[in-house]
């Protein structure tokens, strides 16, 4: 159900050190809905509030704006993106996010040490590791420390949302 006051471009992020945040109040906000539009108004159909929120770190700016297109399309909101696994633990802290899309190679703590320290904080997290670096050692790596999956780049439109919804229900 999409409307058309809202297009792929229509959240808007601002920028925290190397931090990208995108809050519900902003996207409602800059296209001055009331409560009540935000209920009708919004892109998918539903509530910023009623979407589950997932949080993407990823070094690759690219890489990071493409998952949020991907899963906004699909319903979800994008809470938060990191460009660090440092970020990623921060971020996660902040914003409680429903699931964690992480890569595995990324500056100051990579996907792996971030993983681990997002279940120290909450043993539930729902984490997935999406990475290039598809080696059996790595995929094991990751399930060994919380991973609920693994995504293998380069992937498909079908396996991130397939993904997304399994790892979300």
């Amino acid at each position: 159900m999409k409307n058309s006051s809202f297009d792929n471009d229509s959240i808007y992020m601002k920028k925290e050190k190397d931090l990208l945040v995108t809050t519900e109040n902003e996207i409602c906000t800059a296209h001055n809905l009331s409560n009540e539009q935000e209920e009708t108004n919004f892109s998918c159909g539903q509530s910023p509030s009623a979407m589950k929120r997932v949080l993407i770190a990823d070094d690759s700016r690219f890489m990071r704006q493409y998952l949020t297109t991907i899963l906004k399309k699909n319903g979800y909101l994008v809470v938060a993106e990191a460009a660090d696994g440092e970020a990623a633990v921060e971020l996660y802290q902040k914003h409680s996010p429903d699931m964690v899309i992480l890569d595995i190679t990324m500056p100051k703590k990579s996907g792996i040490e971030s993983l681990r320290e997002i279940k120290m904080l909450n043993k539930d997290a729902k984490v997935v590791i999406c990475s290039s670096m598809g080696q059996k050692f790595f995929i094991q790596d990751a399930y060994d420390n919380g991973a609920v999956d693994f995504i293998v780049k380069p992937f498909t439109i079908e396996t991130i949302v397939g993904t997304v919804k399994k790892v979300l229900a």
